[in-house]
């Protein structure tokens, strides 16, 4: 039920049409906040989503991701009858994946893309804002999460389409050094 749950969207800085197309949406049944911030990065963003979330349990996607249909189902049962503290799972995409030259984060790892965890056991979570990079961040979250002794875990039924991104060779070198780093 949509009295369940709330979206909050924060915009980082695009240049679209980003702001009218949630504003569309606004005022529905659906419990909407849009924010924005000039282009400081995801760390920043989602530390302001964060920040004004009431919710027990926040969970994350990016913009260019899809949620399938029982996403927020998965995550209230494994956070609230299951009592997990950071939950993760599948993040698929439908693109042919042409390595190096076409990437998508797929698999069962810690990324953002498909992300929750129980506010309860960390009330004071933010993103390290050291990590000026669009790599590297949820990670260290996530780690610095298990710090208190809790173990991100993978639920398989909670699944989020992310499309494959083409990049080139500065991409893809980059991306090496942050997974090394």
């Amino acid at each position: 039920p949509h009295a369940n749950f709330e979206i909050l969207i924060v915009d980082d800085g695009s240049s679209d049409d980003t702001k009218s197309k949630v504003k569309e949406y606004m005022g529905d049944s659906l419990n909407i906040q849009y924010f924005w911030q000039p282009n400081l990065g995801p760390g920043p963003a989602r530390n302001i989503g964060i920040q004004h979330a009431k919710g027990k349990v926040i969970a994350f996607t990016d913009a260019d991701c899809i949620p399938d249909k029982d996403w927020l189902k998965v995550i209230e049962k494994e956070m609230l009858e299951n009592n997990k503290k950071i939950i993760g799972g599948e993040t698929y995409s439908k693109d042919v994946l042409i390595f190096p030259w076409i990437i998508a984060p797929v698999g069962h790892i810690k990324i953002t893309a498909n992300l929750a965890y129980n506010r309860k056991y960390f009330p004071d979570a933010k993103f390290d804002l050291r990590y000026l990079g669009l790599l590297g961040q949820d990670i260290d979250f996530v780690n610095r999460l298990e710090q208190f002794g809790f173990k991100f875990e993978y639920i398989k039924e909670m699944k989020v389409q992310h499309p494959a991104n083409a990049i080139g060779y500065k991409g893809l070198r980059r991306r090496a050094l942050s997974r090394i780093n």
